[in-house]
């Protein structure tokens, strides 16, 4: 107990040392783009760095259809998992999980479904698959249980987009959904196995059924990929994921958490024409601020990313709307949805953007 009063003092102190800043600008206010980096330039700040000092690089390459597939692991044990999330209309949002866990010889998956209205949950649920048969391409991203596709991505012989059809069923609910690409994705290696962004931003289209009420619903989503997970990752403290859109690029983060105060930083820029943009560990600054209670867990609720480079200017404030919390075997997850706001700028180039994301805070320990 003592030990656990003495780390909750040392957390209060760093917080309270966090400097204000004020770094949401009024879009209203027209200003040269010479004055706003001379501005920028002159605002420095020290943030009490949740993830500082940075440990390792991340380099991110193109992929291919073949990446998404299920890669497996030399190890006895591992996970997998092919992640989507999207923002829908009539203010839902949703959020699913295909895992893939091998143990020895044997492999099992966990179909996961969590249903938000106004960012509050409605729904969540999973399906366990341990005897059944599976089929797991290591071609295309296609899986199958007993015959039923529950995830199948292709690419379009017309339009040369990638495109990804989910369907999870559940007794009470259902979702089949339809993610249409419309950025590049790429892919690099963690700390903590591979990962591959198949697709930054995407259209989405299709139907969820509640109980037995069914609405068509149309959106914007995200799809991502990791792979060779295993027991011993399970030593890092955890990590920090997040996106956020503007109107033609998306920027993406992880930060994985070595320690509470030692990470590996990544975050990369990707364009809707298809380029994509790595920023260098070392100008990633990544605020985590306005820690409260749950249950026994201090949490923060609003976070900070920001990143200064010579064409490459963003600072991004992110405000807790609400927080989805779960206890899993291997430790605690929260899923935030975020209010965000900012400005970017690249090659003097200024936008403001603002919007509702997904957000997650995993820790192992």
């Amino acid at each position: 107990m003592k030990k656990i009063l003495i780390s909750i003092t040392i957390l209060l102190l760093l917080y309270t040392s966090t400097l204000p800043v004020n770094i949401q600008a009024n879009p209203q206010i027209i200003i040269k783009n010479e004055k706003l980096i001379d501005f920028i330039k002159n605002q420095k700040f020290k943030l009490f760095k949740t993830n500082s000092p940075k440990t390792s690089s991340f380099n991110p390459v193109d992929i291919e259809l073949k990446d998404d597939a299920f890669h497996g692991s030399n190890s006895l044990n591992f996970a997998e998992w092919w992640y989507f999330d999207a923002m829908l209309d009539k203010n839902y949002s949703a959020q699913m999980t295909i895992y893939v866990f091998g143990v020895f010889t044997k492999k099992y998956i966990i179909s996961e479904a969590n249903i938000y209205k106004n960012g509050i949950n409605v729904l969540s649920r999973q399906k366990y698959f341990i005897f059944n048969e599976l089929d797991l391409s290591k071609e295309t991203p296609n899986i199958k249980i007993d015959g039923q596709q529950l995830m199948k991505g292709y690419i379009d012989e017309i339009t040369g987009l990638w495109i990804y059809d989910v369907k999870l069923n559940f007794t009470d609910a259902s979702l089949d959904l339809q993610f249409i690409g419309k950025s590049k994705g790429w892919k690099g290696i963690l700390s903590i196995g591979g990962w591959a962004c198949i697709l930054p931003k995407a259209e989405v289209k299709g139907k969820i059924r509640l109980n037995d009420i069914e609405y068509n619903v149309e959106g914007e989503g995200y799809h991502d990929h990791n792979w060779d997970m295993t027991l011993f990752d399970l030593l890092h403290f955890g990590w920090y994921w997040g996106k956020v859109n503007s109107d033609n690029m998306t920027i993406i983060w992880f930060m994985i958490l070595n320690t509470r105060f030692i990470s590996d930083n990544l975050c990369v820029i990707s364009k809707d024409d298809g380029e994509y943009v790595n920023i260098d560990s070392e100008d990633i600054d990544f605020n985590a601020k306005n820690y409260d209670f749950d249950y026994i867990w201090l949490i923060p609720k609003s976070f900070i990313l920001r990143v200064d480079t010579k064409n490459i200017y963003f600072s991004i404030l992110m405000n807790t709307e609400t927080i989805d919390s779960d206890f899993k075997v291997n430790g605690h997850y929260w899923r935030y949805h975020i209010n965000y706001s900012g400005n970017i700028i690249i090659n003097d180039d200024m936008e403001f953007i603002s919007g509702i994301q997904i957000v997650e805070f995993m820790r192992f320990r």
